[in-house]
């Protein structure tokens, strides 16, 4: 998204090198999990990818950092918008999820603690505030020095 891109180029400073790892093992996490849905394991995915755990993280570490710039950027948003997230639209969303994977709601409490999914849902009330508020503008491409002569002639 666009929009989040230019978010994260905004955001000045220093990232600690910690933030970076943490996120890039949170991927590792996410993909082994999302692997092992399907009998895979994530060294697996490696050796298919004829990559190590090093390699992967080498090459993971550019998205990290811009994950992580776009996620103190919509956290220090939501706080200077007092943006928050009330128990009754958490309850809301624990049903949901409930009804999406045809579960009972404290089963869906005991997979998903309560403070990840405000703090995503908080998240997503900042990405709505940006994209509500953003004042798009479109950069013109620069005419070639032959069609701006013959734009200045007619």
């Amino acid at each position: 998204m666009q929009i989040l891109d230019k978010l994260a180029e905004n955001v000045k400073g220093e990232i600690p090198e910690v933030m970076v790892d943490n996120e890039i093992n949170g991927q590792i996490r996410d993909i082994d999990y999302r692997l092992s849905m399907q009998g895979m394991n994530f060294e697996t995915y490696l050796q298919y990818m004829g990559m190590t755990v090093e390699m992967y993280k080498e090459n993971a570490k550019e998205s990290a950092l811009k994950n992580v710039k776009i996620r103190l950027a919509l956290e220090k948003i939501a706080a200077l918008e007092a943006l928050d997230v009330t128990d009754e639209e958490i309850e809301a969303e624990y049903a949901k999820f409930a009804e999406q994977y045809g579960m009972e709601v404290d089963k869906i409490k005991e997979v998903v603690p309560a403070d990840g999914l405000k703090a995503d849902m908080l998240k997503e009330k900042a990405i709505t505030f940006v994209k509500d508020n953003a004042k798009v503008t479109t950069a013109r491409k620069p005419r070639a020095k032959k069609e701006e002569a013959a734009a200045d002639a007619e």
